[in-house]
């Protein structure tokens, strides 16, 4: 019983003196003795820490003793600094609102511009978070809300913050706010944006650095939005559907071989395109720019009831094309096949697969045409329904160069 009461006690006592070693626990205690000296002293190693929460404790006891010492613009400095720190860290909502509340509770001599800037910043902050509810393709009749004004304030208060992300992001809005009214200085502003994300630093090493997702969004944004028509609407798209691409691979992360990467926006970039230039344009597009053919996989949302015709039709006007290169690949390599007509039936699977595809002349079946035919129906994804009725899908082609 002795030896482990001794036990007991050696190991209280030795938690007892690593929370008193912790450097973030010695500063709190210096802070309640008003020891401003000593609690910057224990801050000093946690300041260096790679860890984003150590460091964010750090700065902000740091600015709470500058505070203490009557020093506000030093305190000021480390806040702005915490702010940008909390940006950079896996809990950003909950960190900056621990920064912005110690920064509200600020006191003496130019106290209430500090706490004019928190109340900008809240106001930015609700601000940039309206614009999310907005399409990603907004139209002029749409009303969108906050407007113009409000967010110059919210790109105003980030830059007067420092926050070069969250002004990037502010900038990203107003410019396709300004894009929707046919301004074509948003195309500046979304320059502006992306330079604003130089050297961020993402959250892990898998995941894509926000600051530029933002920008490369709202650049591919204001660029479909200000193509207009004709020919010169064909040159902005294109631009707009590479930028488009590379926001879908930037995204994929480690699904960068995932046929099924490909965005919502890339796929209203590429049906801009077709009404602009033409069916099947933005394929060729791709195409031209050596672009791998990607897709949106529509079986992942919830199953609907039935397959639908309109579902049907959305899945064939993503994936069809694939049927026609087969062809035309065919034409090229047989000339014998030249005009054949070929029937196709598929039944679509519940999960939204293709399964129990025929294939008219039998010949084809096993034909090199046909056996891309088939591959490229593997490919199909239909959305999910919950019927167990059989949906077969028959369609005829023409065979021709």
């Amino acid at each position: 019983m002795g030896a482990l009461f001794t036990l007991m006690l050696a190991t209280l006592l030795t938690v007892q003196a690593a929370t008193v070693s912790s450097p973030i626990s010695q500063a709190r205690t210096a802070l309640r003795k008003k020891d401003w000296a000593g609690a910057r002293k224990a801050l000093q190693e946690s300041l260096g820490s790679s860890v984003t929460s150590e460091k964010l404790d750090a700065l902000m006891l740091m600015a709470e003793a500058d505070v203490g010492e009557r020093k506000l613009e030093r305190a000021h400095a480390r806040w702005r600094e915490a702010l940008i720190l909390a940006d950079e860290g896996a809990n950003v909502s909950k960190d900056r609102a621990r920064v912005l509340k110690r920064m509200s509770l600020a006191t003496g001599a130019g106290a209430a511009r500090v706490q004019e800037q928190v109340k900008a910043l809240k106001a930015a902050d609700t601000v940039v978070a309206g614009t999310a509810r907005w399409p990603l393709l907004p139209t002029v009749g749409e009303g969108l809300a906050p407007g113009r004004a409000e967010l110059e304030a919210a790109v105003q208060a980030y830059g007067d913050a420092g926050q070069k992300r969250r002004a990037s992001s502010a900038k990203g809005a107003l410019a396709v706010f300004l894009a929707v009214q046919g301004d074509r200085n948003a195309l500046q502003l979304t320059r502006e944006a992306a330079s604003l994300c130089h050297g961020r630093k993402t959250v892990a090493p898998t995941t894509p650095e926000p600051c530029r997702v933002q920008a490369l969004t709202a650049s591919v944004r204001v660029r479909t939005l200000l193509a207009g028509e004709g020919e010169a609407a064909g040159k902005a798209l294109g631009a707009a559907l590479k930028e488009a691409r590379e926001l879908d691979e930037l995204l994929a992360g480690e699904r960068k071989d995932d046929p099924y990467r490909r965005g919502t926006l890339t796929a209203l970039v590429c049906a801009r395109m077709d009404v602009v230039a033409g069916e099947g344009a933005c394929r060729r597009a791709e195409s031209a720019l050596g672009l791998p053919p990607t897709f949106r996989d529509f079986s992942t949302g919830k199953p609907a009831p039935v397959l639908t015709n309109d579902a049907v039709a959305l899945t064939h006007a993503e994936y069809a094309f694939l049927l026609s290169r087969c062809l035309r690949a065919a034409a090229r390599e047989d000339v014998e096949l030249q005009g054949e007509r070929v029937e196709l039936s598929w039944v679509v699977q519940p999960e939204g697969r293709v399964d129990e595809i025929t294939m008219e002349p039998r010949r084809l079946r096993e034909h090199r045409a046909g056996m891309c035919l088939k591959e490229a129906l593997g490919l199909f994804r239909y959305p999910r329904y919950q019927s167990q009725e059989r949906r077969v899908i028959a369609l005829a082609l023409q065979i021709s160069g």
